[in-house]
C-alpha cells in the first residue's frame, strides 16, 4: 500500500493534498484489487455487520483514539507518549485471547517482550542497576 502513496511530491503542497484525497485514492485503487484477488464475500456480509464495521473503524479507531492518543501524549510529553503507541499491537494480541480465544505464538510472545521493554526504556524506566553502572 505504501507505493500508493509513492507518488505525491515532497512539498508541503503535496502532504496537504495527500491528507485531503490519499484516502479517496487508496480505496479506489485497493478495493478492485482486493475483491479480485482474494475472492472478497464482502457483498454476502449482513448491513448490520458492514454498520458495525463502519462505526468502529471509522469512529472509534478514527476518532475515539486520536483523542485518546492526543491526551496520552499531554499528559506523558510527546516522546512518552509516542513510545506507547509502539505498544499497540501488542495489546491487541493480548487482547485476542479473551475475546478470540486464540493464544500467542511463542514468537509473538517474544516480539510482545521485545515491544514492551523498548516502549519502558524510551519513555525513561530505570536501568537495573548493573546496567546503569552503580553498583
Amino acid at each position: 500500500m505504501g507505493l500508493l502513496y509513492g507518488g505525491h511530491e515532497e512539498s508541503e503542497i503535496g502532504r496537504a493534498s495527500c491528507r485531503r484525497d490519499c484516502r479517496g485514492r487508496v480505496v479506489k485503487r485497493f478495493l478492485p484489487v482486493y475483491f479480485f484477488v482474494s475472492r472478497a464475500r464482502l457483498l454476502e456480509a449482513s448491513w448490520q455487520d458492514i454498520a458495525l464495521q463502519a462505526f468502529a473503524h471509522g469512529v472509534l479507531t478514527a476518532v475515539v483514539s486520536l483523542l485518546l492518543f492526543g491526551r496520552a501524549v499531554s499528559l506523558l510529553g510527546a516522546s512518552n507518549g509516542s513510545a506507547f503507541a509502539a505498544l499497540c499491537p501488542a495489546i491487541t494480541a493480548l487482547a485476542a485471547i479473551p475475546v478470540l480465544g486464540e493464544l500467542p505464538t511463542t514468537g509473538d510472545w517474544i516480539a510482545m517482550l521485545l515491544i514492551s521493554s523498548g516502549v519502558y526504556f524510551a519513555s525513561g524506566g530505570p536501568l537495573p542497576a548493573r546496567w546503569a553502572g552503580s553498583d
